[in-house]
């Protein structure tokens, strides 16, 4: 008996535990059994409540959408004065799917005020049976452990324009504790859009995140980064949405304020307000509410159409294009001429004498005569040399003139010349020792041609061979890591990482920016043309030399075209590395876009010595060594840039420079032993206190120590944050001395700079004079923090889908096929000049 009573009194006692937790509406206000009380609260009216650690108080809200088809939010707000870091206030949402809670004042910054959205059912309504919807609501619990009460007031209302409309910005003021976020819901003909944000205000650091709209949102500076897309920002970012990227085919938009500011002026990933020393002028951290508002616009808009991407695909393609139907064309129009019997006086009617029969001057005489003296002069065969260089000739007194290899003076024959060679050394070994004939006060093209054809051509075919293979062993690994990039990318949503331009960054497939990618379609395809039109070159050389071998031997500049083929090579592989640098352009991965711009510029230059110093060029491996050196400084001027490595590159600079400079005065004589600085105090004393020995390449060598030795200065007292640039700028400017030291000279000779190399010279210098215009537009700049940089973003310029970085790419592209062009035929009105004519500097 005793237990069936001891039961009944457990279930009763149940029950009733059971029954206090139930909530009892009554005339706008419910209480449970425990003496808690439920307030009904009224949206768009504010409140004032009163908490402690013995009472807190749960509001109640209850309300009808104005418009079923249309969704809305409710955002809340709360502040209290009298909350602090030991007792705050406590408020916890009770959603009809979730919970949010949040306090007053935050841990660690001292702000009386917090407003939150809460999360919208925007999908579907729960209906009753009888086909009634029950009203949506939500309740906010009030507490606080402070033994003391705390005064605080709340208001619950709509949020005003909740949705974004197309074109329509819409403004909002943010802060920390006021984070907003609104609703972007995709047009049935729009398929992607662009989401911006911009500000005035650019010392506050804010966050702009897209998410998918699941419940809760995360709308705070802790949580913000671990769903969606975000970037940082301090006037401006954008961020480029797809509809498939989401399933609802909508999205939310939200907008936050960091509470300090380190991360935007850092760039690094959860800075800590105190954790690296700042600038001053640089650190903003956190304090009173007021100073850290910051007002945003923001806006979405359209991106291209499908057609306008092909558009803007094929027309860069046509307008590359255009150059192979022009180079096609010329060369037709040349070969019909060629076959319309125009070429009348061929390389076969052209006297190629033999080596013995070439006019041999004493060392101490000039070995060239002006080409004005030369169209007037007969030479020591009676026959004529006309102004063309084309000698008109007898052919039966060919075989009387190749029989006699009698010494010859002044165009007449010695008949003892043979009994005077028996008794005398004629010093044949001045042809022989390199110390001699190379230092000669007048140097001619045959005193740096005298190598085999088949040596050189062994020496010089490592250009593109070793330049081949360095492409595609460093192409493989560059290709597999920016597509790693674009992945982690995309699986984060981290848009920190990679430095586009967001106001002009057009997807397609995995790409983020196309635009960037495709621009470079112009290297690779001007470069094939380059290659194209060497080759074509190359076997036209071949056919000549066929029809009259000696031509290759006596007439002209030493034709070797491997290393423009090495040229051609390079500008393909600049496209192609350039392009995958803007996959995913950062401070990681920047030598893939600079690299192959070092090696062209340098290759310019070593051609462009080449072509009168054929024996002594530098072998491939030497050169490419070098390039190698120079990659290896950027990398570590771009890691570790201080003032000691300033002062070391400097120094560097400078020696390197004083090397190269005695080596190319002394044309490779330069011996370093013990007889050095001796002979470095006959230099001083010779040569530079008082009249060069080689007045030219003096000047030359001076002006072009006086402007390394100026960049290095430079370097020093300014140490540039773009170091990369600044090597590039220097190795440009040396190649730009050169050729007009090379132009000024051919000119100072007599030589004729021919129309089409004229006409190159000039698009040329037109090119790079537009691409740099564009190019110093500072669109992106990855020595900066991601937010930093984001502030030089600009609209697309050119078909709504290039901005100015690609129209750089494209005139660049240009400015460096016709500067190819233009080094391959510098000297075309040399190619019928005796090369004994023709000066050495």
């Amino acid at each position: 008996m005793h237990s069936v009573i001891f039961c009944i009194f457990c279930i009763f006692a149940l029950f009733m535990t059971a029954y206090g937790t139930v909530l009892v509406y009554e005339n706008g206000a419910s209480t449970r059994s425990n003496g808690l009380k439920y307030q009904n609260g009224s949206l768009g009216s504010t409140t004032n409540g009163t908490v402690s650690l013995d009472m807190e108080q749960v509001w109640l809200y209850r309300y009808y959408w104005p418009n079923k088809t249309r969704p809305y939010a409710v955002r809340v707000s709360i502040s209290s004065d009298a909350a602090t870091q030991g007792f705050p206030l406590l408020f916890v949402a009770r959603l009809q799917r979730g919970v949010m809670s949040w306090s007053i004042p935050e841990e660690k910054y001292n702000y009386s005020l917090a407003s939150r959205t809460l999360c919208p059912f925007l999908h579907s309504y729960i209906s009753l049976t009888n086909g009634s919807v029950l009203p949506e609501s939500f309740s906010v619990d009030v507490s606080t452990f402070s033994p003391k009460p705390v005064n605080y007031t709340l208001k619950a209302d709509f949020v005003d324009n909740f949705i974004l409309m197309l074109h329509e910005p819409q403004t909002v003021t943010v802060d920390p504790a006021q984070p907003m976020y609104f609703l972007w819901r995709f047009p049935d003909d729009v398929d992607t859009v662009v989401v911006k944000a911009e500000s005035e205000n650019a010392k506050l650091c804010a966050i702009l995140s897209i998410q998918g709209t699941q419940c809760p949102v995360y709308d705070l500076a802790r949580n913000v980064e671990f769903t969606g897309y975000f970037q940082t920002m301090t006037t401006k970012a954008a961020i480029t949405m797809e509809r498939s990227t989401f399933s609802q085919d909508e999205f939310y938009v939200v907008i936050i304020v960091k509470s300090s500011d380190e991360e935007c002026v850092t760039g690094e990933r959860f800075a800590q307000p105190h954790g690296k020393k700042m600038n001053s002028k640089d650190s903003h951290y956190a304090g009173p509410l007021s100073e850290r508002q910051k007002t945003v616009t923001i806006t979405v808009e359209r991106t291209l159409s499908s057609k306008a991407y092909v558009k803007a695909i094929g027309v860069p393609v046509a307008f590359f294009a255009s150059f192979y139907l022009i180079a096609f064309i010329v060369l037709l129009i040349t070969w019909c001429r060629q076959r319309g019997g125009r070429r009348e006086r061929s390389f076969r009617s052209i006297l190629m004498p033999k080596e013995g029969n070439i006019e041999d001057v004493p060392v101490s005489a000039p070995l060239r005569t002006s080409s004005s003296r030369r169209s007037r002069t007969r030479d020591h065969y009676g026959t004529t040399l006309h102004a063309d260089n084309e000698v008109l000739f007898d052919h039966d007194s060919v075989d009387q003139l190749e029989e006699d290899h009698s010494l010859v003076t002044d165009g007449i024959k010695d008949p003892t010349s043979r009994d005077f060679e028996q008794h005398y050394d004629m010093l044949h070994d001045i042809d022989q020792e390199k110390d001699i004939y190379r230092l000669r006060t007048s140097l001619m093209l045959t005193d740096l041609a005298k190598k085999e054809k088949k040596y050189l051509q062994k020496k010089y075919r490592l250009y593109h061979w070793n330049l081949l293979m360095i492409a595609v062993f460093y192409a493989l690994p560059v290709v597999q890591l920016v597509i790693t990039y674009q992945k982690v990318l995309n699986a984060s949503g981290d848009e920190d990482i990679c430095y586009y331009n967001f106001f002009c960054a057009h997807p397609l497939g995995v790409l983020s920016a196309f635009n960037n990618v495709w621009s470079n379609v112009g290297y690779i395809m001007l470069g094939f043309l380059f290659f194209l039109l060497v080759m074509r070159r190359d076997r036209q050389h071949m056919q000549d030399i066929t029809d009259n071998s000696d031509m290759e031997k006596y007439y002209g500049i030493p034709q070797h075209y491997a290393i423009f083929y090495a040229m051609a090579l390079a500008l393909i592989m600049e496209g192609v590395l350039s392009a995958c640098y803007h996959v995913c352009p950062n401070n990681s991965n920047f030598q893939f876009d600079t690299s192959f711009m070092y090696i062209i510029t340098c290759l310019g230059i070593v051609k462009l010595y080449q072509t009168r110093h054929p024996d002594i060029a530098a072998n491939a491996h030497s050169v490419y060594a070098g390039f190698a050196l120079i990659i290896l400084i950027a990398v570590i001027g771009v890691v570790y840039s201080s003032f000691a490595f300033w002062t070391t590159f400097a120094i560097i600079h400078i020696f390197g420079c004083l090397y190269l400079s005695s080596q190319i005065y002394y044309m490779g004589r330069v011996k370093f032993d013990a007889g050095m600085l001796s002979r470095v105090f006959i230099l001083l004393r010779y040569d530079c206190c008082s009249s060069p020995t080689y007045k030219d390449r003096m000047l030359l060598l001076v002006i072009a120590n006086m402007i390394n030795w100026f960049f290095a200065i430079y370097g020093v007292a300014t140490t540039p944050n773009d170091f990369a640039t600044y090597l590039l700028a220097i190795l440009i400017v040396n190649g730009l001395l050169y050729l007009a030291f090379y132009v000024i000279m051919k000119l100072r000779n007599n030589e004729r700079i021919l129309l089409f190399p004229l006409l190159v010279l000039g698009w040329t210098l037109a090119c790079w004079i537009a691409a740099l215009i564009f190019f110093l537009s500072n669109l992106t700049s990855w020595q900066k923090s991601p937010a930093r940089s984001r502030e030089g973003n600009k609209d697309c310029i050119l078909l709504g889908f290039y901005d100015n970085h690609d129209v750089w790419h494209f005139l660049s592209a240009c400015a460096l096929f016709f500067s190819f062009l233009g080094l391959l035929t510098l000297d075309d009105d040399l190619l019928r000049t005796p090369r004994h004519s023709i000066p050495v500097f």
